[in-house]
């Protein structure tokens, strides 16, 4: 009876251990400089977990969304998940410029987003407008840090900046050249109670302060008579910043291709307790051989000073005017511009794109005698390089100013993950 006793007990054991469910093992191939703990990390692996169909997709759309693989294949054996990848050179050179009109502006550098194969952005960059001197940022940062609902980030400026200044009628009344450094900590985390409600999580909530050093400001009329709008420092100041932060992201990345929207809102107050935020956001949407891309900016500061102000036009703003073209603490831009693939291969793509462009900077919210430019350009990027991309964009004014601009350099102008904010 004893035997038969221990007999049950050990079947019963065995039927328990067997009823026993494992979840899937994951297998990670072509990892050369990518640090495969950072990957389960990022990833959020439930090893007591079987993935479905649909959820081992999802986990591909999330690591090439990062934009440092140029592939990714899942493939399942059972319960064994093979993840493999083929890595972008994450490494490259900065390089643009802006001609054609108003300052001139040349930039240099070198950068990297995949430092320690765990996607840390660090790099560094020489910024030159006109005849100034060049000046330089710096940074480090996780954009996507843990899982990647978090950001953390450091950036360390010493801007110089000679801009030309033109009255209400675009005539130039002189240049005037600031001076400033400043260091500036991000933090961004996840918004648990948005993401609860929402049914695509994608809010996260931080802060942004900055500290900055202002020089003497020196304004050089280009006529006698001539004198600046703005406030002229005669002496060195220091300022400080600080913003709530807000962000939404569902943004879903193939390549070059992408759908989804990433919005930004920032506010917070000034050193003299002024009410200042941002606002900003794109939105791109696959239609079969096209992508259109939209963004939206909006800047509210307060005040004359020199460093309130909202330079318009130019490479990054209003394509095809003069940078400065209008300037004042409010400021709104809008931009359209729709792509489509000419050429694509594994290792180039060729993309045609037609933009259109509006703008306004002034002392108060207007939307009278905007800038407005429409223009045509060609994308050439390539898939192995993370943000290689080759762009040169014309442009011509339509609100009557008749003005034109062309410009050359290695971003893509619609970017919602700028490795620094200008």
């Amino acid at each position: 009876m004893k035997f038969l006793f221990i007999l049950w007990g050990l079947g019963s054991f065995c039927s328990l251990f067997s009823s026993f469910s494992y979840g899937d093992v994951f297998t990670f191939k072509g990892l050369d400089r990518t640090d495969e703990s950072w990957m389960r990390n990022y990833l959020t692996l439930d090893l007591s977990k079987a993935y479905t169909d649909l959820e081992l997709e999802q986990l591909k759309t999330k690591l090439l969304t990062t934009g440092v693989f140029s592939s990714v294949d899942v493939a399942r054996t059972g319960s064994e998940v093979t993840v493999t990848v083929e890595e972008k050179w994450t490494t490259l050179p900065v390089a643009r410029g802006e001609f054609g009109g108003g300052t001139p502006l040349r930039v240099l550098g070198l950068y990297d987003i995949h430092t320690f194969g765990s996607l840390v952005s660090a790099g560094a960059e020489l910024r030159q407008y006109g005849t100034s001197d060049p000046g330089f940022v710096t940074w480090m940062k996780s954009p996507r840090f843990k899982d990647g609902r978090y950001t953390l980030g450091v950036e360390l400026w010493k801007d110089i900046r000679r801009r030309n200044i033109f009255d209400d009628d675009r005539r130039l009344l002189g240049e005037v050249e600031e001076k400033n450094r400043r260091i500036r900590f991000q933090y961004l985390g996840p918004l648990s109670i948005l993401n609860f409600l929402s049914d695509r999580p994608g809010w996260q909530l931080g802060a942004d302060a900055h500290v900055i050093k202002s020089e003497p400001t020196n304004f050089e009329p280009q006529f006698e008579g001539a004198t600046s709008p703005f406030l002229v420092e005669d002496k060195t100041k220091w300022d400080s910043k600080f913003f709530l932060t807000m962000v939404y992201d569902d943004i879903a990345a193939n390549q070059y291709d992408l759908d989804g929207m990433r919005s930004i809102f920032c506010f917070g107050k000034d050193s003299t307790d002024s009410l200042i935020w941002d606002f900003e956001t794109f939105a791109y949407q696959l239609k079969g051989n096209l992508n259109l891309s939209a963004h939206l900016y909006l800047q509210n500061r307060v005040g004359k000073e020199l460093t309130s102000q909202r330079f318009l036009g130019g490479f990054d703003g209003v394509r095809g005017v003069f940078d400065g073209m209008q300037v004042g603490p409010r400021s709104w831009q809008l931009n359209q511009e729709i792509k489509t693939n000419v050429y694509k291969s594994k290792n180039l793509w060729l993309m045609g794109a037609g933009f259109f462009d509006l703008g306004k900077a002034s002392e108060a919210w207007d939307v009278r005698d905007a800038l407005a430019t429409m223009g045509v350009g060609i994308r050439i990027a390539s898939p192995k390089i993370y943000r290689l991309m080759l762009r040169i964009d014309h442009g011509w004014a339509i609100d009557g100013s008749k003005q034109k601009g062309f410009s050359i350099g290695l971003n893509d102008f619609f970017q919602p993950y700028r490795p620094i904010q200008h």
